[in-house]
């Protein structure tokens, strides 16, 4: 996806063709569900988009060690208020919400990841793993939805 990303962001969602709408899988216990309320505290500063990035770029690190100190140094590396970030943290300020969320995929039975849900009103369907830009522009096409027309 990071791949296809920019391209699609800059074609459909910047146009306002396309809403983007990033969604937490908690498949992988206490660091995913750690890594995501980073993601949701930091857009409590309004870098939900910038410090996802980030995660991504070092999500190598979320692996080793605590994840609450991880999550916390790279709060501060990229530059956030690391007295806020931290208390959002601490006292799980999304924990209720990541978990209704996660709650809504397990509803539709979406076991895998990553997967792109695509609709159009009543039609739509799902990209499933990996894909590139290619692959979004047609499904997209087939909704009627492209650039320029």
């Amino acid at each position: 996806m990071l791949g296809a990303e920019q391209e699609l962001l800059a074609q459909y969602v910047a146009t306002g063709l396309v809403q983007s709408v990033f969604s937490p899988v908690l498949n992988h216990g206490e660091r995913s569900e750690i890594a995501h309320a980073a993601n949701e505290c930091a857009g409590d500063q309004g870098e939900f988009w910038g410090f996802r990035e980030y995660l991504f770029e070092e999500h190598n690190r979320l692996w080793r060690g605590s994840i609450h100190t991880t999550v916390k140094q790279l709060a501060a590396e990229y530059g956030l208020d690391t007295v806020d970030f931290n208390t959002c943290i601490d006292t799980e300020r999304h924990k209720a919400l990541l978990a209704a969320q996660d709650r809504i995929r397990l509803d539709q039975n979406i076991t895998f990841q990553p997967v792109f849900q695509l609709s159009n009103q009543d039609v739509g369907g799902f990209l499933i793993g990996a894909q590139p830009f290619a692959a979004f522009e047609s499904a997209l096409a087939e909704l009627g939805v492209s650039p320029g027309g």
